[in-house]
């Protein structure tokens, strides 16, 4: 019974979060073949299947897009060439200075 009761009060939750609108977006094709240097016509259909409706919204443009949900990889490599110096000079002080003062264990025979 408390399993039960846990249950309901769960979808209960997951239903009450899911408020607002939901909208799907389907693009297709209404030219017959797809050439090249000639127009292409597309239709694009937007349905909301929420509980309310979609005041805010919106089409990004590609670029904008990009900005937003692309992985960075060129900003995240800078940034790790810009780290390099404030890492690798303490770290290659440190290393100079372990090997100055460490001395090697005489082998025994």
């Amino acid at each position: 019974m408390r399993s039960l009761v846990v249950v309901v009060l769960a979808l209960l939750a997951v239903s009450q979060a899911e408020e607002g609108a939901r909208l799907l977006a389907s693009k297709s094709l209404l030219n017959r073949y797809a050439v090249e240097g000639r127009d292409l016509t597309l239709q694009y259909n937007i349905y909301n299947v929420g509980s309310s409706a979609a005041l805010d919204g919106g089409i990004l443009a590609q670029r904008e897009f990009d900005r937003r949900f692309s992985p960075h990889f060129l900003d995240w490599a800078a940034f790790g060439v810009m780290t390099l110096p404030s890492i690798g000079i303490p770290l290659l002080l440190w290393y100079s200075s372990k090997r100055k003062y460490d001395t090697p264990k005489p082998k025994k025979n």
